[in-house]
């Protein structure tokens, strides 16, 4: 699937789930399902090195690849109206096109979830000409993308999750793929126990589809990780 037709695979009962980089909103819950977070993310800013720019302050006049139809796209797109920067944002059919065209330097600045545009950048012919700038430009909560209605597999995949997270096995998952960036720390596990709690609370959810619950785990959340910065871009996020 790609990152136009993974929902619709979904919601038309092509595929059973979705598990890559998929951020639960409130749009997206009128057409799939999502399970508890499995994930944490935000926005980011590939650049070239030499191109002088420092942060999003500094792109009047500038292009920024996304990935059309993504929360990437509309995170760059409200975070520029809000700052009145007066830069384009050009969309692409994939990450792999619009880091090609930041590679040929057609754009200024390729925007993804940070961890993607460290993947991407890893595969580059120059890695120490590409620099990612700071900017958390959005709070991206992932989650797995399951068919509407069926409450029952619903539970079934957030009790998997809360038994993967509860008994550790995260931790060796992390290790095998993300090692390489660096030992997990408190947020991670902090996390892990965030996600293993969520059962109870999904199991509600399960018999009353109550998504009202999901402004309790991010409220939770919120405080936990202390992701004040992020509260206008989480809000985004859920009426979007």
């Amino acid at each position: 699937v790609t990152s136009q037709n993974r929902f619709d695979a979904v919601a038309k009962g092509q595929a059973d789930m979705e598990c890559s980089s998929s951020t639960v909103t409130l749009s997206r819950l009128k057409q799939v399902d999502f399970s508890s977070y499995i994930f944490v993310e935000s926005t980011g800013l590939l650049i070239q090195a030499a191109s002088g720019l420092r942060s999003l302050s500094d792109f009047s006049g500038k292009k920024i690849a996304v990935v059309a139809g993504t929360t990437n796209e509309r995170a760059v797109t409200l975070q520029l109206n809000r700052r009145q920067i007066s830069a384009s944002v050009l969309p692409f059919k994939s990450r792999d096109e619009a880091f090609a065209a930041l590679e040929q330097g057609q754009v200024d600045a390729l925007a993804s979830d940070k961890l993607l545009l460290v993947a991407v950048a890893a595969k580059a012919r120059e890695q120490k000409s590409l620099a990612l700038l700071p900017d958390d430009l959005s709070f991206e909560p992932y989650g797995i993308v399951l068919p509407r209605g069926d409450s029952d597999f619903r539970l079934a995949v957030n009790t998997g999750l809360s038994q993967l997270y509860g008994g550790g096995e995260i931790v060796e998952i992390f290790g095998r793929w993300f090692r390489q960036f660096g030992e997990p720390g408190v947020s991670l596990m902090t996390f892990a126990g965030i996600v293993a709690c969520q059962v109870p609370l999904f199991a509600l959810a399960a018999v009353a589809d109550g998504w009202a619950l999901y402004a309790l785990m991010v409220a939770f959340m919120i405080v936990v990780f202390g992701a004040i910065p992020f509260t206008d871009a989480l809000i985004v996020r859920y009426v979007d």
